[in-house]
């Protein structure tokens, strides 16, 4: 969960030299231009803009994209500074989002030295409250990194995104600026597919949606698709039917799973071997693979541990007992254990446990507990050699 925050752009605590030439860049820039002679290029400033829900790349974690887009009666609507100032403070306790805000950073950071050199598309919407805004069809990482600069900065002035507007809304153009990116995750590749296919079946979304990846999630219980709509996928991602299939199969994963696994990168391989497990072990084996760095392998490995040997020790109803959550959480740490990088530096992973309990007695419990099981992995082990 990120915590909300908010910061008021109209204080300026410190000076900057970026700061300063953004500023003047934003005058220069705040005219309509124009851009290769007859498509006009506008500068619009952030507040007047939208970007699309719909988007397949991830940039907002599930709670703060729905505050955003969607948010519930009685809450607050955030503003993009606002946001901002919230993804720059979460972003300081997950590697993965700090690895992506890093990227907005640097290009918020281009952007002030070289201009936008590549304009963001967009159609003009009315509201359901009666206003005209700007939504996005390209350019919402654009959109990101200025409203990260304006926070980062304290802007007295707002930031402006140079914006072709086009007639309307294209999903096509939208989806095949995203596919070309070489960046793209696993899990965004299977939400453009999702797209791709709902598409050919006539069913865009109409207007943005809160539970936009249960939209996406109907393709997966379409038992026959009408002739042709893997071929239209297949012109926009040149990959086998049945490699786009089981890439389509990871958007089984709940929507915060989806997201960590989307701004982690983690390969499609991975996924497919932590969706060959029972659902309530898939966050263990996601944050195995994150924490741990859990292989392809290796995630396939506990998986198949977990299935053979003790699948009569499930409750009735299929939930994974105490007993096998600790066995498969032992088993992670032996696997660090047996990493060069450890070393056999027991006293290290001491100190830093030491340091996270409360007090000596949470520590010598720690102890106790480990050794005994510890004595009792020993014991297995003489009766197994009999």
């Amino acid at each position: 969960m990120v915590k909300r925050t908010s910061k008021n752009l109209n204080t300026r605590t410190s000076a900057s030299a970026q700061a300063d030439a953004y500023q003047g860049q934003a005058g220069e820039n705040a005219a309509p231009r124009r851009s290769g002679g007859a498509a006009r290029v506008i500068a619009v400033p952030l507040s007047q803009v939208r970007p699309d829900p719909a988007q397949a790349r991830v940039v907002l974690p599930p709670d703060l994209y729905q505050d955003f887009h969607f948010p519930a009666e009685g809450r607050g609507k955030l503003d993009c500074y606002q946001v901002a100032g919230i993804l720059l403070e979460s972003s300081a306790h997950d590697a993965g989002m700090q690895r992506q805000v890093n990227g907005l950073v640097e290009l918020g950071d281009s952007i002030v030295a070289h201009g936008q050199i590549e304009p963001a598309t967009g159609y003009r919407l009315i509201t359901a409250g009666g206003d005209e805004v700007i939504r996005l069809l390209v350019g919402e990482r654009r959109f990101w990194a200025l409203a990260l600069l304006a926070v980062r900065l304290e802007l007295t002035a707002e930031p402006t995104l140079d914006l072709l507007l086009k007639d309307g809304y294209n999903l096509g153009e939208q989806l095949a600026e995203n596919l070309q990116r070489d960046d793209l995750s696993a899990v965004d590749l299977a939400k453009g597919i999702a797209a791709l296919l709902l598409a050919e079946l006539g069913q865009e979304p109409n207007a943005p949606r809160p539970d936009y990846l249960d939209y996406l999630r109907q393709v997966l219980t379409i038992r026959k698709l009408p002739a042709g709509s893997w071929e239209a996928v297949q012109r926009q991602i040149p990959r086998s039917r049945q490699h786009l299939s089981r890439i389509l199969n990871i958007l089984r994963l709940p929507d915060e799973l989806l997201y960590l696994a989307s701004i982690h990168k983690l390969p499609e391989k991975t996924l497919r071997a932590v969706l060959e497990a029972d659902p309530p072990r898939w966050d263990d084996l996601i944050r195995a693979a994150l924490i741990e760095n859990f292989t392809a392998a290796e995630v396939a490995e506990a998986v198949s541990y977990e299935r053979a040997p003790v699948k009569t020790q499930k409750t009735h109803s299929g939930v994974l007992t105490v007993h096998q959550k600790a066995a498969s959480r032992v088993l992670s740490l032996v696997k660090l254990t047996h990493q060069n990088e450890f070393g056999h530096n027991y006293l290290e992973v001491a100190g830093l446990i030491s340091a996270g309990l409360a007090d000596s007695a949470d520590v010598t419990r720690v102890g106790e507990r480990l050794m005994a099981l510890g004595e009792a992995v020993l014991q297995t082990a003489e009766r197994r050699h009999r």
